[in-house]
């Protein structure tokens, strides 16, 4: 299993769209309170609102590397593969979010490190 998620997260498609999510940042509220200022309320809820910015980005590039199987036409082909199917789909959905909620993590430690 650890070898199948280390594969999917190599071919993932999210490390792509990381400028994308960058330029998503720069227009989401955490960029226009963003001072050395140290507001530690505002900063949270600022981190709490792009949420609203990332989740439907998140949702659309899982949803997109879930669809890959099929969109490929390799359902013949992994139907005589050995893997169960529910484990592959898992190692892709895996991967994906994690790439992203190490985006996300990166986000938060940028911003508290500016405000700090």
């Amino acid at each position: 299993m650890i070898a199948l998620l280390r594969i999917e997260a190599r071919r993932n498609v999210v490390p792509l769209l990381l400028p994308v999510l960058g330029v998503l940042v720069c227009l989401s509220p955490i960029m226009r309170h963003l001072t050395p200022v140290a507001l530690w309320p505002d900063r949270s809820t600022d981190l709490q609102s792009s949420v609203q910015v990332f989740g439907p980005f998140v949702a659309g590039t899982a949803a997109w590397m879930a669809f890959r199987e099929r969109r490929r036409t390799m359902n013949d082909l992994l139907a005589s593969t050995p893997r169960n199917p529910w484990i592959r789909s898992m190692a892709v959905w895996l991967a994906t979010t994690g790439w992203m909620v190490a985006c996300y993590l990166i986000l938060g430690v940028v911003v508290f490190t500016v405000t700090a």
